[in-house]
């Protein structure tokens, strides 16, 4: 099995020709755009329900099943709609699953990430129930059908109503093993979490999961600029293959048997 895997494209149309093009090149059986896959900036919900219009209309010509899903910077109040979007397509647009199957071969996908300073807490939670809240750079939000609605009233209300959400380490301690695994937040310690400040952010309880269950490859993105800071894109805990391309370049994925091989490619 083949497929094709990006990670924060943010609606880069270019991005996803890319992603076809090598599909077919490799003879893909699959194309996956794992997480933040919409739009940002603007009015965000009129942009990405014009997106997925575009993505329902593209997946048609693309040389097999495009796979998406939603990551911090994708609105959840639009899960609904891109549900929809791909079940019109008749299976030319996918979206990805909290657990699923890709060719006979088991997967996991999970969308959230530690909270950080930015606003928009659709997909956030704490890591574990002893992280702490970093400075906030404005007021908390959800989406909602009028675009954005307050969290809370203020910093401390919005900290506990994230906290009353429970955390990133208690959600996967319900997941078990599958054979690939699409986690939006990088795990930490392994230089594919780095900001250009040279912070390190990612996930203690996403690297618990994949040492415990040991997938066969472990997909990840959010920090965009980790590879270009670090130089690091894949790297292995105990037998699992951990991957964090960023956003500047995409993985052609090779799963034979118990081995998955990844090859990274500029966009």
């Amino acid at each position: 099995m083949i497929f094709v895997y990006g990670t924060d494209l943010h609606g880069r149309r270019e991005g996803y020709k890319a992603l076809a093009k090598a599909a077919q090149e490799q003879n893909a059986d699959f194309i996956v755009s794992a997480a933040d896959s919409l739009p940002k900036g603007g009015y965000m919900l009129e942009e990405q329900r014009q997106f997925l219009q575009w993505l329902k209309s593209f997946s048609r010509k693309c040389p097999c099943p495009l796979y998406f899903g939603f990551g911090n910077d994708d609105l959840k109040y639009l899960v609904k709609e891109a549900q929809t979007a791909a079940d019109e397509t008749g299976g030319s647009l996918r979206l990805l699953q909290p657990r699923g199957d890709l060719g006979g071969v088991s997967y996991m996908s999970y969308p959230y990430v530690p909270e950080y300073p930015f606003g928009l807490k659709d997909w956030v939670k704490f890591d574990t129930d002893t992280s702490i809240r970093p400075p906030q750079l404005g007021p908390s939000v959800l989406s909602d059908d009028t675009g954005f609605v307050k969290l809370a009233a203020g910093p401390e209300e919005a900290e506990a109503k994230i906290r009353s959400w429970g955390t990133i380490r208690s959600d996967l301690s319900k997941v078990s093993r599958a054979e690939i695994a699409f986690i939006h937040a990088p795990p930490v310690g392994m230089g594919m979490d780095v900001c250009y400040d040279y912070r390190a952010v990612g996930s203690l309880a996403v690297r618990e999961w994949v040492e415990k269950h040991q997938p066969l490859i472990s997909l990840h993105g959010h920090i965009h600029e980790s590879h270009e800071v670090t130089g690091k894109w894949k790297g292995k805990l105990g037998d699992a293959v951990v991957v964090q391309p960023g956003s500047g370049h995409y993985i052609v994925v090779t799963v034979q048997g118990d081995k998955a091989k990844p090859v990274i490619f500029k966009y």
